[in-house]
């Protein structure tokens, strides 16, 4: 591994900034001072230090994020802000969204340093349940909940997998949940009722639910042991 990643990855700062670190000889590899960021350590066997003290890498992250409105699920974006923006710069380096949100939709997000959950978590196999809160520019039918929880056809090569529904507080408010994750799939399927998404929010995904009242919008926090767990159970 490269030093700079395995700093980074340890948490010690940017790349921009262990750069300046190993400039300012505040770094060492087995007791020799570090002169370039791309040397390659084996985390395993060589001993790093920063300022004396022995650097170990902090293993991988989850973190649940409250995604607003406005963000885009990449790594980069020339037009858009990305949800990574709303980490600090430190926290950055290998992180990567479960999946994805649209632009204007918000609520739950999974972010992760750990390609393997990442991939379990988005498997189609896994048929992991997503539950969105969805408001509807007109009112919702029983009729139009009968042929969601049945599976429409929404342009794709096969029509989607039955969902469950319940109704809100308002005629044009539903919670739908669905185990897959097409593109724009939620605004498709309810156009197939002859219906148009004005707002659209997840608020739970794989069995873990999205509590506003200690996240607000743009905020984050690590998952819990309890969890993950519950998130690789499916």
């Amino acid at each position: 591994m490269r030093l700079d990643k395995f700093l980074a990855s340890s948490g010690l700062g940017s790349r921009s900034e262990i750069k300046n670190y190993i400039r300012k000889g505040f770094v060492t590899v087995n007791s020799e001072t570090a002169k370039i960021t791309d040397l390659n350590i084996n985390p395993d066997t060589d001993e790093v230090c920063f300022k004396s003290e022995r650097v170990v890498l902090s293993g991988d992250k989850y973190y649940i994020l409250n995604k607003p409105a406005g963000y885009v699920c990449a790594d980069t974006d020339d037009d858009s802000l990305t949800v990574l923006s709303l980490f600090p710069e430190s926290m950055r380096d290998g992180l990567h969204t479960v999946g994805r949100l649209d632009k204007d939709t918000t609520g739950l997000l999974l972010l992760s340093t750990d390609g393997k959950f990442i991939h379990e978590m988005i498997s189609p196999r896994r048929k992991v349940e997503k539950t969105y809160f969805v408001v509807c520019e007109k009112s919702v039918t029983d009729e139009d909940l009968l042929k969601l929880e049945s599976g429409v056809d929404i342009g794709d090569d096969e029509i989607t997998k039955p969902a469950r529904t319940q109704r809100g507080a308002k005629d044009n408010e539903i919670f739908l949940t669905i185990t897959e994750g097409r593109f724009h799939q939620v605004k498709r399927m309810l156009q197939v009722t002859c219906n148009k998404v004005i707002f659209l929010k997840r608020v739970s995904f794989g069995g873990v639910s999205l509590d506003e009242s200690h996240l607000s919008e743009g905020e984050f926090r690590e998952l819990t042991e309890s969890e993950i767990s519950i998130l690789r159970k499916g």
